[in-house]
């Protein structure tokens, strides 16, 4: 999601039109008769009409990865052009784009030099959306010659095909394949993790860092009460949780906050600019102190957490 001072981001996801011979025309309803066989059909007919299947199972394609039929993840929001890579869907994100890099400045800085170990580094990625965060700071990571394992999740298929396609991209350091595990569905609600088969694959995991990126505003209020249980369980003890989002303070925001929940709300009346300090309480019901705060590009907040230490 763009951060709140910049324009408000279409919700409309589009399929690539060039194909490498002309343009596509927008889909629409086959304009000619079934009643006559295909081979009565003039040729300039034979080429509509296969045009327009093509149309069809390019859209098709997209729609039924991994049984979903969704473009759009409500969990993330942002405008996220589909493009086709191979046989997998990897989303353009220009927002994550634009704030990869202060993100990271951040992590670098406030969350990793307290993270000293002789073990790698466990990371899970809460929402991770299209995957523009996850290759990025994977490939940080790696740069740094830290030994990690990265853990991205996603309640949407669309999403979680397009996290794969980014690891996998050929312009990726090849070696993220060995670092980042393959993306896993993650929905929250006010118990946590909703599948099943999530709780399963993550039962016995614990984690050095929890990254949750515009997820607060951009989802009810329960997945905020499940992340901090999420967290609650599964951070090890001193274990940073890292949010990036706008908040209110005091109950208090600029006027482009404002605007811009008008805008989630129109979306969906259960989004919107949380309290901090709602957020700050929940989390220390599940265990989790409050560190602090970092200012960050188009009136954004960074706000850090560590798992108290269990005694």
């Amino acid at each position: 999601m763009r951060g709140v001072a910049e324009s408000f981001p279409s919700t409309r996801s589009t399929v690539p039109r060039e194909m490498g011979v002309g343009k596509l025309k927008p889909m629409r309803r086959f304009s000619h008769s079934f009643d006559a066989p295909f081979f009565f059909l003039m040729p300039q007919q034979h080429l509509k009409y296969l045009m327009e299947l093509t149309q069809l199972l390019l859209m098709l394609i997209v729609l039924i990865h991994k049984g979903q039929s969704t473009f759009i993840s409500r969990h993330i929001g942002s405008h996220r052009k589909l493009v086709l890579t191979g046989m997998s869907v990897r989303q353009e994100s220009p927002s994550a784009e634009r704030n990869k890099l202060p993100i990271w400045d951040t992590l670098q800085s406030k969350v990793l030099p307290q993270m000293t170990m002789d073990r790698p580094l466990q990371v899970l990625e809460v929402a991770a959306g299209a995957g523009v965060h996850t290759q990025l700071f994977a490939e940080k990571l790696l740069e740094l010659k830290i030994p990690f394992r990265w853990t991205p999740t996603d309640p949407d298929a669309t999403s979680l095909a397009s996290i794969a396609a980014y690891v996998h991209d050929k312009d990726s350091d090849e070696r993220l394949r060995n670092f980042v595990a393959e993306p896993i569905k993650l929905t929250l609600n006010e118990h946590g993790i909703a599948e099943e088969e999530t709780r399963s694959i993550l039962e016995v995991s614990t984690y050095d860092v929890i990254i949750a990126i515009n997820l607060i505003h951009i989802s009810p209020w329960s997945a905020t009460l499940g992340l901090m249980r999420l967290a609650g369980k599964h951070l090890k003890d001193g274990g940073k949780l890292f949010l990036y989002g706008p908040y209110r303070i005091d109950g208090a925001c600029v006027e482009s906050n404002l605007r811009f929940e008008d805008w989630l709300k129109s979306l969906d009346s259960s989004f919107g600019v949380r309290n901090l300090e709602d957020v700050i309480d929940v989390a220390r019901a599940a265990g989790l102190e409050f560190l602090e705060r970092i200012e960050m590009p188009a009136n954004n907040l960074s706000v850090v957490f560590r798992k108290t230490v269990q005694k």
